[in-house]
């Protein structure tokens, strides 16, 4: 909910979903029809448990970025909002700081971690 009411007043024309299937697989947030995925996990390293639902979510149809976050307070999204431009990423932001491994995932976003503490 806090979600929506910060993109409502940043990017009235952001469209947020959420994908789910029928075995229990779910992503928390698709934006503008399946540009950018994000999930949301509270611990502070990626697991490959944590990636079955984006790897999911990838085999059901095309997706152009896929991000993780791990945050341990939800106003946080904020931050991650403000760093990405929502429709795409801009290359002339400074990187985050790397986490993890470049083999767990399949592209530069993947690869991200944002530190929001």
């Amino acid at each position: 909910m806090e979600l929506r009411a910060y993109c409502a007043y940043r990017n009235p024309e952001l469209e947020i979903t959420y994908w789910r299937t029928s075995t229990g697989y779910e992503v928390d947030f698709i934006l503008n029809d399946k540009q950018t995925a994000l999930e949301i996990k509270s611990g502070r390293m990626v697991h490959d448990i944590d990636l079955k639902s984006l790897k999911a979510l990838r085999e059901d149809g095309p997706i152009k970025h896929s991000v993780i976050a791990f945050i341990k307070d939800y106003k946080v999204i904020k931050k991650i909002l403000d760093w990405l431009s929502i429709d795409e990423f801009k290359s002339d932001r400074p990187p985050p700081k790397r986490l993890a491994v470049a083999d767990l995932f399949d592209d530069y976003a993947q690869n991200d971690y944002i530190d929001c503490d």
